[in-house]
C-alpha cells in the first residue's frame, strides 16, 4: 500500500490528462496513457518513481459512478427530509446519526453539505458541494504506480503494462 496517500491524490490530481501520453495496447484491452510524476522530495533521492496512467474510459465511468451516487444520497436525503416534516420526526441526535449513515452507504459524504438547524425542530437541507465535485473529477480514471526499477530497466508503459499483466494473472488464478 501506497503510504503517501494524500501526496500521490494530490500529484495525480494535479496532473493534467494531455500530459499523459499514450501507451500502445495489444488489441482488445483498454486504452492507456502514462506519465512520470514528480515523487516528494524525501522520495527524490531514493530509486522510487511514481508514474501516474490514465484511462478515458475509466475516467468516465469513475464520473458516471460518482453522479450516480450524489443523486441516490439526495434522494435518500430528501425522504428523510420529509419525514422531519411529517407527524412524527425524529430528534436532532437521530437525524444526525441517519444523514451520517446516509452519506457514508452512498459515498457522498465529501460531495454534499448537510445542514440541520439549530433551532426548533430538526429540519434538514442539502445541497452538492460544486468543489469538492471539481476535486474528485481531477482524478477521474487516474492511477498511480509506485516503483523501485531504474529508467533503464522499466520505462513508464513498461510500469503500466506489467502493473495490468499481474492484475490479469492474479484475476485468472483466482479463478
Amino acid at each position: 500500500a501506497l503510504k503517501r496517500h494524500g501526496e500521490a491524490k494530490r500529484c495525480l490530481a494535479e496532473s493534467d490528462p494531455e500530459t499523459f501520453n499514450s501507451v500502445t495496447m495489444p488489441e482488445g484491452v483498454a486504452p492507456l496513457a502514462v506519465a512520470e510524476l514528480n515523487s516528494p522530495d524525501d522520495l527524490s533521492e531514493s530509486d522510487v518513481r511514481w508514474i501516474g496512467s490514465f484511462n478515458e474510459a475509466k475516467a468516465a465511468d469513475d464520473a458516471e459512478f460518482r453522479q450516480t451516487q450524489i443523486e441516490r444520497a439526495g434522494d435518500a436525503l430528501d425522504k428523510l427530509a420529509k419525514r422531519q416534516r411529517g407527524k412524527r420526526p425524529l430528534s436532532k441526535q437521530n437525524l444526525q446519526c441517519k444523514i451520517k449513515n446516509t452519506l457514508k452507504r452512498h459515498k457522498a459524504g465529501k460531495l454534499l453539505s448537510v445542514t440541520v438547524n439549530e433551532r426548533g425542530p430538526p429540519r434538514l437541507s442539502w445541497e452538492v458541494d460544486e468543489d469538492a465535485v471539481t476535486k474528485a473529477a481531477r482524478l477521474d480514471g487516474k492511477a498511480l504506480f509506485e516503483t523501485t526499477c531504474s529508467r533503464e530497466r522499466l520505462s513508464a508503459s513498461e510500469v503500466a503494462c506489467a502493473y495490468r499483466d499481474r492484475d490479469t494473472v492474479e484475476k485468472f488464478m483466482e479463478s
